[in-house]
């Protein structure tokens, strides 16, 4: 059965997914910056907030060459005091920042290199859960 994105205590990372070398940040210095939408067929990822108020998008995709545009994103508010956010494979994320300067990571199982030959991307506004949630600069 295929997993839908959820929250995990800090105590399931080494058994949910193998974290390799990689991780990056990203810091959104605008209200309403929304980065989406990055979906991998084979890649899981970790999310943390490190400052601010993100809201999180995740979405199984059902076909990666033309998903449905009817299908609903599930959203996740998140903030420093919450868990780590788990993105199964098979799925496209985005994330949209609700205060200044929020700082957010990525922990990812694959290396940079099987990352890009597993990336997919769609529009930001593909599935627009965003603009009714204040989204204003779309990247």
């Amino acid at each position: 059965k295929q997993k839908t994105a959820y929250e995990i205590r800090l105590s399931l990372v080494g058994s949910e997914m193998c974290i390799r070398d990689r991780f990056y940040t990203v810091t959104n210095p605008k209200i309403g910056t929304v980065r989406a939408w990055h979906g991998h067929k084979k890649e899981k990822k970790l999310i943390k907030v490190l400052s601010g108020n993100f809201l999180i998008g995740v979405i199984k995709i059902d076909d990666w060459e033309n998903p449905n545009k009817t299908l609903k994103p599930e959203m996740i508010e998140m903030n420093v005091n919450s868990d780590l956010l788990s993105i199964p494979e098979g799925y496209a994320n985005g994330a949209m920042n609700l205060e200044e300067n929020s700082k957010i990571m990525y922990f990812s199982s694959a290396s940079l290199e099987d990352s890009l030959n597993d990336d997919y991307r769609f529009d930001s506004k593909y599935w627009d859960p965003w603009t009714s949630n204040g989204g204003e600069l779309f990247e």
